[in-house]
């Protein structure tokens, strides 16, 4: 989770927050140490002493660790170093240290380092690191799997382990549970052991590659068992040894011993049905179809396909993952027997929206916008009004019609798409603008305005039009009917140069609104309502935002969080 140094206070719960505030003020946080540049380390004395480190960047926590076995998000000793990060910027003093005496500047930790290592010969390098690396197992595991390039002799059941040691170390409490913030931190790990792999494929060590892959796959996947992946970091190392295997079995040579390993990895994983339920399952398949290379290993793999796809059929609940397999069977048609029978195939099963897709392209690739067009309209037709599938074809119509400079189906089109208000990149009113006619685009523009003025969930649509036609007074007035702070703030600057005043007044009233709001009490409220106010001092409205602050003191005399806060404007 990234946290916003000059924020923090939004981003953590309260009671954590407290706690961690306390530590700090009780003196509980020793001066921090340097490891290198937007990287320090902690010493927090509570129960124990609590090692934590934070990184930081363009005043951001990117990433902070504690020794601690808190399996929240952020624990009180992390909370308590931000504070003694900040305290300057929160004119908070650090209480001197009892227990720890204040130590003289010293380099980083980088820098000691590089200090030792230029000094140190090779012979004693050698010594200390063969040392270390047999009298520490973790150590030892990232040596080797850092430098596992030059050992040839490290096996699958080698990078199990080392998989394995990383997931124990990450492993806590009474139940041995992978918390939430114990799984980013464990992806993070395993992401460059992935990464190790994509290099062994650069640099041709093919079966290093296919043991990482293998490896992660499987033990990651046991994970979940004993694992909070709410934020997807587990899930996430799975799919990227699925493109790892993938990726092997695109640069092998049918020749090559390590493609038959991987064929015969990925059609036993995948009839054993290791990730059954889950997509990773025809991902196996994928991957077998990508290494096939004999005519009896093809044969193999199209049966499979075929069987899946009558199985899926059959079954209510996968028929949607028939699709999947049908595109999957697609390319390896094209693989093994060329274009034309991919396309017959495709041809066959009009339902299926990717191949419909490959019928299109090749449609386009020989210029035959025509039969493009017919594609995608019975695509839309099959959408049976579905707008998640609709839309899909009503893009590739928009690109047709813009291709064979149809105006009129352009601007019906567009204009739909522009009124379903579909968040995409597509810039309908430019599109619009450059087909309709010049005389008729003021009438055409109003008629549009019209049918959104009486419908306030399309505001935003008619905010587009005001600044694509750069009609300021109307969006200003808009905005004064139907603002929050946000907004104010978004559209800020097509307002500032000629409606200042305005806009400061508009800022005054939605942020008294805003802390009048019965729920909006609580520091992180009142701070957001302290930004505005200094947005509102940027516009110039210095004397404005006193006579809020003075407003405000008056009405809510007994909140002390928001007097401190108004205090700091």
């Amino acid at each position: 989770m990234s946290i916003p140094l000059n924020a923090f206070e939004q981003h953590i719960d309260s009671t954590i927050l407290s706690r961690g505030q306390t530590y700090f003020k009780q003196g509980r946080v020793s001066e921090p140490e340097l490891i290198k540049a937007n990287h320090l380390e902690f010493v927090v004395e509570g129960s124990d002493e609590y090692r934590v480190t934070i990184l930081f960047q363009n005043e951001e926590i990117k990433h902070h660790d504690c020794t601690c076995p808190y399996e929240g998000v952020v624990c009180k000793h992390v909370v308590a170093c931000i504070f003694y990060m900040q305290k300057d910027e929160l004119g908070m003093e650090a209480p001197k240290q009892k227990s720890r005496a204040k130590k003289a500047k010293k380099p980083s930790v980088e820098e000691q380092a590089k200090i030792i290592l230029e000094k140190l010969s090779h012979e004693d390098l050698m010594q200390f690191t063969e040392d270390f690396v047999l009298s520490n197992e973790s150590f030892r595991d990232y040596f080797l799997t850092t430098f596992a390039h030059l050992n040839p002799h490290l096996t699958l059941a080698d990078y199990k382990k080392i998989i394995r040691t990383e997931i124990h170390s990450h492993r806590s409490g009474r139940y041995r549970f992978i918390s939430e913030r114990e799984a980013g931190a464990l992806g993070l790990k395993i992401s460059k052991i992935l990464g190790l792999g994509e290099q062994h494929i650069v640099n041709g060590r093919f079966e290093s590659a296919f043991f990482i892959g293998v490896a992660v796959l499987e033990e990651m996947f046991k994970a979940f068992e004993y694992a909070d992946d709410s934020g997807g970091d587990i899930g996430m190392c799975i799919n990227e040894a699925m493109r790892l295997l993938k990726s092997l079995a695109d640069n092998l040579e049918e020749s090559h011993p390590v493609r038959k390993k991987l064929y015969k990895y990925a059609i036993k994983t995948f009839e054993n049905q290791l990730f059954d339920e889950w997509s990773w399952h025809y991902e196996m398949l994928e991957i077998a179809q990508r290494s096939a290379a004999s005519a009896k290993e093809i044969e193999e793999v199209f049966t499979l396909i075929d069987f899946e796809i009558t199985v899926c059929q059959e079954n209510e609940f996968r028929k949607h993952r028939s699709e999947r397999l049908e595109l999957s069977k697609y390319h390896l048609i094209l693989q093994v027997k060329g274009k034309d029978q991919a396309l017959a195939f495709a041809q066959e099963n009009p339902h299926n929206d990717d191949l419909r897709d490959e019928l299109l392209r090749a449609a386009l690739d020989v210029k035959d916008f025509k039969k493009a067009i017919n594609i995608a309209k019975e695509g839309l037709d099959m959408a049976n009004g579905n707008p998640n599938y609709e839309r899909r074809w009503q893009y590739w119509l928009l690109v047709l019609y813009i291709e064979t400079q149809s105006a009129k189906d352009v601007i019906a089109l567009a204009r739909t798409l522009f009124l379903s208000d579909y968040s995409d990149n597509y810039d309908y009113l430019k599109i619009l603008k450059s087909f309709v006619e010049a005389k008729h685009w003021p009438t055409f523009i109003e008629e549009l305005i019209k049918d959104l003025t009486d419908n306030a969930r399309k505001n935003n649509l008619l905010r587009k039009i005001y600044i694509f036609e750069e009609r300021w007074q109307e969006l200003l007035e808009n905005l004064s009917l139907y603002a929050a702070l946000y907004e104010i703030k978004e559209y800020e600057e097509y307002l500032a140069h000629d409606y200042t005043e305005e806009l400061i007044d508009l800022y005054y009233e939605e942020i008294l609104d805003y802390l009048f709001f019965e729920y909006h009490t609580g520091r992180k409220y009142y701070k957001n309502a302290c930004q505005y106010m200094k947005r509102m001092n940027k516009l110039g409205g210095e004397a404005k935002v006193e006579q809020l602050k003075a407003e405000l003191i008056a009405h809510f005399p007994r909140r002390p969080a928001l007097l401190e806060e108004l205090a700091k404007v």
